[in-house]
């Protein structure tokens, strides 16, 4: 794989068909991940490129604090979590909970953030504990998620992209408008959502619709290959297990739905093409066992992960960095 050869190591790949993720495991015990990561940070980025995961496996982690400080060093620009569509808790500094979101519940496949106006290009998870039970990170190659998708289904995302709406107003089911933009001063949220090309309307005192149009698709800034790079399935209602589905739109209104989304042009999208594009990113899956100490480095913009459900503590941290923006990516079909 082209590594430097300060440290031995020996590389295969959870699914060799798939060729995801690449397994990085030192020859001998003890190697702080650091120590691998900084003389081989060309290489590794020159693999991400290709693969669009790295696992790496079996090296020295000691912790959140070491986590933050091995890939803040790696990479700078670590980013904090704003624009917000899942719970999290600040672990350490901008090392945060993968996700808080009940255990019960699968998370399906999707790439951080792609939602928002800038997003990161890189993320890192860190397991500090695996659940008793299931608990994966299943993650898909976009590109061939993209393949998978009738063209009579892309097109009109190709052609319209997806228009994200969300109502925020707290309760049982969504968020505040607080927690989503991390701030209390609605004057500061607005300008947020004004530099962040997202439109809002106050609809009370305290709620708001926010409306996101973002493209569908990109092509990759290293390779030029073609992504299926949005969150239009993870945010839709019919996304939903059957009986969550069923009680949000017993409990709302469409319009009033925490999360939708519809076609750039404001056009529904049906049950029938959600359940085609979750079939695609399930296609593509691959699902590995955590092992403690595990890091998984992503190319956010190749590849999308998820989460299955789990029983008993689950401890899996995560870091993102290198933002990049819709305006810097080619969208063109």
């Amino acid at each position: 794989m082209g590594f430097a050869e300060n440290i031995e190591v020996d590389t295969e790949f959870i699914d060799e068909d798939k060729k995801l993720p690449l397994v990085v495991t030192p020859k001998h015990s003890g190697v702080p991940l650091i120590d691998f990561l900084m003389p081989n940070l060309k290489e590794l980025e020159a693999n991400l490129s290709s693969y669009g995961g790295i696992l790496f496996r079996g090296f020295q982690v000691d912790g959140p604090e070491d986590f933050e400080s091995t890939i803040g060093s790696c990479y700078r620009d670590l980013l904090n979590y704003n624009d917000r569509s899942t719970h999290r808790s600040q672990v350490h500094g901008k090392v945060y909970t993968a996700t808080d979101y009940p255990p019960e519940l699968e998370i399906l496949l999707h790439n951080e953030s792609s939602y928002a106006a800038r997003f990161p290009s890189r993320i890192f998870f860190y397991c500090v504990e695996p659940a008793e039970t299931s608990g994966e990170t299943p993650i898909a190659d976009i590109r061939k998620v993209y393949e998978r998708i009738d063209p009579s289904i892309r097109k009109p995302f190709e052609e319209n992209g997806v228009l994200y709406v969300r109502n925020l107003a707290g309760g049982p089911f969504g968020f505040t408008w607080q927690e989503v933009y991390q701030t209390q001063d609605k004057n500061e949220m607005e300008r947020f959502c004004e530099q962040a090309d997202t439109q809002y309307e106050w609809l009370g005192e305290n709620k708001v619709r926010t409306r996101q149009s973002r493209p569908a698709v990109a092509k990759h800034p290293v390779t030029g290959e073609t992504l299926w790079l949005n969150h239009a399935t993870l945010l839709n209602v019919f996304a939903l297990e059957q009986k969550m589905q069923d009680m949000m739109l017993k409990f709302f209104k469409v319009d009033d739905l925490p999360n939708n989304t519809y076609y750039g042009d404001g056009a529904s999208i049906s049950k029938e093409v959600i359940n085609e594009l979750k079939r695609a990113y399930e296609s593509a899956a691959v699902v590995f066992k955590w092992e403690p100490g595990d890091v998984l480095m992503l190319d956010n913009l190749l590849v999308a992960h998820g989460r299955k459900p789990f029983s008993g503590s689950r401890k899996v941290v995560v870091a993102m960095a290198n933002p990049v923006s819709w305006q810097e990516l080619d969208t063109s079909v």
